[in-house]
């Protein structure tokens, strides 16, 4: 999600976010899902009512820019994907996340 004065833009990509560190984030459902955009103009629409993502593609191309730079930059995402010890992995298991 990033939010400016005017706009805000949620973007979600199940289909990454669906493991990560061997944790299911997302149900199935869901998961299978393509990319899901919203764009809302937050002076006109302060309710996040209707979504103007295809209205306004310029604006969700800037937006998305701007989103995936700072991501880009930021230290504490995983840049690869960590293995877990068992000890977690267990833990992991009794809480439903692993099989």
């Amino acid at each position: 999600m990033l939010r400016t004065r005017d706009w805000k833009l949620i973007t979600r990509q199940p289909e990454l976010a669906r493991e990560q560190n061997g944790m299911r984030k997302l149900p199935e459902a869901f998961a299978a899902t393509k990319r899901v955009n919203e764009l809302y103009h937050l002076a006109d629409d302060p309710s996040e009512k209707t979504n103007l993502a295809r209205a306004h593609p310029r604006e969700m191309e800037k937006l998305q820019r701007r989103l995936q730079t700072y991501l880009d930059q930021d230290p504490g995402l995983p840049r690869q994907r960590q293995e877990l010890d068992e000890v977690t992995k267990e833990r992991l298991r009794s809480l439903g996340y692993l099989e």
